[in-house]
């Protein structure tokens, strides 16, 4: 498999060094400001990359699967697209075995939020038209673009599938489900029952910026 990347992350690094898939290949085109570069990181599985070289790696005979950044990363999408359709015209003429794209999303916040502009705020007509231009632009690439999707989350899929960005017809979902276990990080000797007991309300963990969008 072929990850595509826009920007490399320590939890990106951290989450696929633990995967049993050693032989996937994470082609990234850009770095996050807080990435911290580790020897996993400087693995060979780790690899800068413009668009040729995410075309040519893709285009190898033995890679299946295609995993691009999920659709409401809207600002990428015109990379994906023409990545994507790299592949599939060159493995079509090739005559190999078309390419699996898939993508995992985790995107919360609804489409006419998410694709605003602050710059346009004392224009919400304006807003409004450039937000219901890329979400058609999204539904139709994305809607003959990915194979399979996993959302991290339930209202990730409810918002995907609400804005009709995926369709079940064509594309293979999935959703990641929700557990609601003790994390023993947080709570090493904690009595089950007690916990359990605990309004959930009051037992929130969370790791990153405590944006809107989150």
């Amino acid at each position: 498999m072929v990850v595509l990347r826009p920007e490399l992350r320590d939890s990106d690094v951290e989450r696929e060094t633990n995967r049993l898939d050693r032989g996937e290949v994470t082609l990234f085109w850009g770095v996050n400001p807080t990435f911290v570069p580790t020897a996993h990181a400087a693995g060979s599985r780790y690899r800068p990359s413009g668009l040729l070289l995410s075309v040519r790696l893709a285009m190898t005979p033995t890679v299946a699967v295609l995993n691009v950044p999920e659709p409401m990363w809207a600002r990428y999408w015109p990379r994906v697209v023409l990545v994507v359709s790299a592949v599939r015209i060159g493995r079509w003429l090739a005559q190999s075995e078309p390419i699996t794209v898939g993508t995992y999303a985790i995107e919360n916040l609804d489409p006419t939020r998410r694709f605003t502009h602050p710059a346009l705020d004392s224009h919400p007509r304006a807003n409004r038209v450039l937000s219901a231009a890329i979400e058609a632009a999204i539904r139709l690439f994305a809607r003959s673009t990915i194979d399979r999707a996993v959302f991290g989350t339930e209202a990730a899929a409810a918002n995907y599938l609400g804005a009709r960005f995926l369709s079940p017809g064509r594309t293979l979902l999935a959703t990641i489900p929700e557990t609601h276990g003790i994390c023993r990080t947080c709570f090493p000797d904690a009595d089950p029952s007690e916990v359990a007991r605990t309004p959930r309300a009051n037992r929130v963990l969370f790791l990153g910026e405590l944006a809107e969008r989150k």
